[in-house]
């Protein structure tokens, strides 16, 4: 005689499967957020839009390329990062530009330790000839 399986069993063992099983989702609930990249993209996109039907697209370019221009040009004035200085084995100078980035009371030491041992543990090397 084969036992028939009913709905409720397989509801109940569906059930405890789940309820065993641990949440181990590390997202967050939704929430609305507001300035995010995607906010500015469609800010920009918007500007760019509305303002070609009043100015000249070529004025329009020269006005938005400026701010890439200006950023380009600042992304050149900024220091390598201190891990990439580790990484090309210039420890003082990783000493140096993390200084420029943290406070003047901040264990520079300690945190070049740190990345220092982090690249060790995990057997990382620049693949970079300098």
């Amino acid at each position: 005689m084969v036992q028939q399986n009913t709905g409720t069993e397989k509801n109940k063992s569906e059930h405890i499967l789940l309820k065993e099983q641990p949440s181990a989702s590390s997202i967050p609930p939704e929430e609305p957020r507001f300035c995010t990249k995607t906010s500015w993209l469609q800010l920009g996109y918007g500007l760019w839009a509305g303002l070609g039907s009043i100015i000249d697209w070529k004025t329009l370019c020269y006005v938005y390329g400026s701010f890439s221009l200006i950023m380009s040009v600042a992304n050149t004035l900024l220091p390598d990062t201190p891990y990439f200085e580790i990484l090309r084995g210039s420890l003082s100078q990783a000493k140096i530009n993390l200084s420029k980035f943290r406070a003047a009371n901040f264990d520079v030491d300690s945190e070049i330790k740190v990345l220092s041992e982090f690249r060790d543990e995990n057997d990382i090397h620049s693949s970079v000839e300098f």
